[in-house]
């Protein structure tokens, strides 16, 4: 949903381009115009129940007529922060016309700064995709709508890169090659010192520095010597990326697919969670055919090519996360050591016991409240009613007196899961009742389900309560869920579909973990890569998306470009009660090109009215500006009404009276007489035959 404070209507064809091309579930609408506030204060908005929110800011239509900026971004500040959004929120500031943009948007920033909402400064956004002149000031002040249709197109990659970063199948390990990726040339060939790192090999290695620091696994997969990579980690001081950062490597002479293979089997991560970067156009092919699951995206090897590949692959964005994400990567480690622990014992009683495991079950806290959120929506394994609740539904329930909402913490010799579970009780007639319920997988098997259920029981015998009931949902993944509560619970036959199930809360709180007894295979499931498991995606997919997104990154990086594309992409005539008549040459062929272009429909016949080609409001102000521009023509916007067809229009334009440039439509006629002339003679009648 988004909420603009102009005429915003343009981004939607935007949105609906990049939602078609990338088979995107963006669904855009628009909130009503120019109600930004009553959008973020009234509890039953459409912007405040959406999945995400997006507002378009421009100050000057905030800041009334005294201009007082500061004022304008205090009021929004406070309403963004009691708005309790059901998604995530991006905030765009968009320039006006003499706007000090970059400085209003430092200080708007410093105002809100949760590290969830994301404020995006459309100027920055307008320099990288070279749109150099966005205003339409004309458009402005005839229908508020301040952009020209390519700085529309830019608001709206703006908006579907943020989206989509959040939505599409979660990246969890980038690898990049060396040589000609990470450097120009070849370190074996040039030495540590000929390698050369220009601009684009040193923006590379500080994105790649950056998914690191937002969680995902970071590694090098060279066909290389591996100290003769080491050494220009070492040596080079012009490098963006530290040894450190790196979180493995596979350095030697094996095909790159059965390197990945063996990085994604040591993570316990499934190669449909992997991104691949390489500069050879063969070992991406090779890459492709043998792991189709991995993005595979080939890179640029001219250096000042890259700089802006790297700048627009969309598939290095990465949004705000909890606290538990940007851990991520360090938690892989942990995990890696948890199984060299794992393996050094003969039982799995023997390796619980070696963890030193400790559990916090607290009160759940506003700070805790993003993640568990993101658990209910992500955990599917061991989240026994299957409940996928946002920030909104979870809130309610962290001051209600009749309820027990609680997270859970653990930590163990190795490193700290963080928060990993939730379970939500309300009093119920004799019971606790127990709505909610979820554990991560990386702390699935370690008697942490046992102690939740057990504090659960204590918590209903605190109230008087003396019996425990919990829902279980059955769904496709939850088998562990089930076979937990099968045991708690003393369910002969198996949990095979919903049911309520009751127990004594006393008999409860002596419930015992015997992890022997309970181990089932002999896979790890203390890998943060399994904490939110989803379906695989299909095969191949991988190698499409990143072939996708290769070509964005390589053709798609100017608003020119992109509206271009948009522009290409048009519908055709819808099946009017009157047919098809070709425009006339001259006025009516060009205004059916704008019409056209604006509509993105075509052919737009000479007879076809603008409403019934699905013509709206919005358009009416972008195609006076086109005839203003390309004509000189300045109807007032009540005459489209009027002559709302082609030639309707041209007439109207004909005698050049309401025109400010009367030698274009005067040129318009005489082209018209030329295209007539020429028409008949002999050689253009044979071309019809």
């Amino acid at each position: 949903m988004i909420s603009a404070t102009f005429s915003a209507d343009p981004v939607l064809d935007a949105l609906d381009f990049w939602a078609a091309r990338l088979g995107a579930p963006l669904h855009p609408r628009l909130a009503p115009y120019a109600q930004v506030h009553q959008q973020l204060l009234d509890p039953a908005s459409d912007l405040r129940a959406a999945a995400a929110a997006v507002l378009c800011i421009r100050w000057s239509d905030l800041a009334g007529a005294a201009g007082d900026t500061g004022a304008a971004q205090e009021e929004l500040a406070r309403a963004i922060k009691g708005a309790n959004l059901a998604g995530p929120l991006l905030v765009v500031l968009c320039p006006g016309a003499g706007d000090s943009a970059s400085r209003e948007s430092e200080a708007f920033k410093t105002r809100i700064d949760d590290g969830q909402t994301v404020i995006i400064d459309l100027a920055d956004a307008f320099a990288r995709y070279e749109c150099h002149a966005p205003l339409d000031l004309a458009a402005d002040r005839l229908g508020h709508v301040p952009y020209t249709d390519e700085a529309f197109a830019v608001l709206g990659t703006v908006i579907a890169r943020w989206r989509l970063a959040a939505i599409r199948a979660p990246i969890k390990l980038v690898a990049a090659d060396c040589d000609n990726t990470l450097w120009g040339g070849v370190v074996g060939e040039d030495g540590v010192r000929g390698v050369k790192i220009e601009k684009g090999h040193a923006d590379l290695q500080r994105r790649l520095a950056a998914q690191g620091a937002a969680g995902r696994i970071v590694c090098l997969l060279s066909k290389n010597n591996d100290a003769d990579v080491r050494a220009v980690f070492d040596a080079r001081s012009d490098m963006a990326i530290t040894w450190n950062d790196i979180a493995a490597r596979r350095i030697n002479w094996a095909p790159k697919a059965e390197n990945m293979s063996a990085l994604m089997e040591a993570f316990n991560i499934s190669l449909d969670s992997a991104l691949f970067l390489d500069d050879s156009g063969v070992e991406c092919a090779e890459m492709r055919a043998l792991a189709p699951a991995v993005a595979t995206v080939r890179t640029p090897t001219d250096a000042a090519e890259l700089a802006r590949f790297v700048d627009h692959l969309w598939l290095l964005d990465v949004v705000p996360g909890t606290a538990e994400d940007a851990r991520r990567a360090e938690m892989y480690r942990e995990a890696a050591a948890r199984d060299e622990a794992r393996s050094e014992v003969s039982s799995l009683a023997e390796f619980i016991a070696s963890l030193d495991l400790k559990i916090e079950i607290e009160p759940a806290t506003q700070e805790t409240l993003p993640r568990l959120a993101q658990l209910t929506q992500r955990t599917n394994q061991f989240n026994v009613s299957l409940l996928r609740l946002n920030e909104t539904d979870l809130r309610a329930s962290l001051d209600a007196a009749s309820e027990e909402f609680c997270s859970v913490r653990v930590k163990d010799r190795f490193g700290d899961y963080g928060v990993v579970g939730q379970f939500r009780a309300r009093a119920e007639s004799d019971a606790l009742f127990v709505d909610l319920m979820t554990l991560s997988c990386r702390a699935l098997g370690r008697g942490v389900e046992h102690e939740m259920l057990k504090s659960i029981a204590k918590a209903a015998l605190a109230r008087g309560l003396a019996r425990v009931r919990i829902a279980f949902v059955k769904g496709a993944r939850n088998d562990p869920a089930a076979r937990f509560l099968e045991t708690a619970f003393g369910v002969e036959g198996g949990l095979s579909q919903d049911a309520v199930l009751e127990a004594d809360a006393a008999a409860l709180t002596a419930l015992e973990f015997a992890p022997d007894a309970e181990e089932t295979s002999s896979r790890d499931e203390s890998h943060p890569a399994i904490l939110e498991a989803r379906e695989p995606s299909p095969q191949g997919a991988g190698a499409e998306i990143g072939m996708r997104y290769e070509e964005i990154a390589r053709s798609l990086t100017t608003g020119a470009a992109i509206r271009a594309a948009m522009t290409a992409d048009v519908k055709a005539r819808p099946d009017l009660a009157e047919g098809y008549a070709a425009p006339a040459a001259g006025l009516e062929r060009d205004i059916a090109r704008i019409w056209e272009r604006v509509l993105r429909v075509t052919p737009i016949g000479a007879h076809d009215r603008f409403q019934d080609l699905g013509g709206k409001s919005i358009d009416l102000v972008r195609i006076h500006g086109a005839l203003r521009a390309e004509m000189g023509a300045d109807l007032d916007l009540a005459a489209f009404f009027q002559f709302s067809t082609v030639a309707k229009l041209a007439k109207r334009l004909a005698d050049g009276e309401e025109t400010s440039n009367p030698a274009a439509a005067r040129a318009a006629k005489m082209r018209a007489a030329r295209e007539r002339f020429a028409a008949r003679q002999p050689v253009f009648a044979e071309a019809r035959r």
